[in-house]
């Protein structure tokens, strides 16, 4: 519900392969809130060319990418610190 009124269309559980089938390039922006080691490739590959891949989920072990994935699909990766849960609730409330 709070998604939608910041303008997301679409909401998948990234764990769901069947709801990943065929959104393959299909995103402009991702954030990734996972706070634990995760595939990043597989999210990676659901951006278009140049899409943005947001991470302000903070993994204990480094985010791994390919070299070839990031000459290919050229995507734009960031993060940020802000907007953690206590941050996230407040603006939700």
């Amino acid at each position: 519900d709070n998604a939608t009124k910041l303008g997301a269309k679409v909401f998948l559980v990234s764990k769901d392969a069947e709801q990943l089938k065929g959104v393959e390039n299909s995103f402009h922006f991702i954030i990734d809130t996972v706070s634990a080691p995760h595939d990043v490739v597989s999210m990676i590959n659901l951006l278009s060319f140049q899409g943005v891949y947001c991470i302000v989920g903070a993994s204990p072990k480094p985010v791994e990418i390919p070299t070839l994935i990031l000459l290919s699909k050229r995507p734009i990766v960031t993060g940020s610190l802000i907007g953690g849960m206590k941050e996230t609730h407040t603006r939700n409330a």
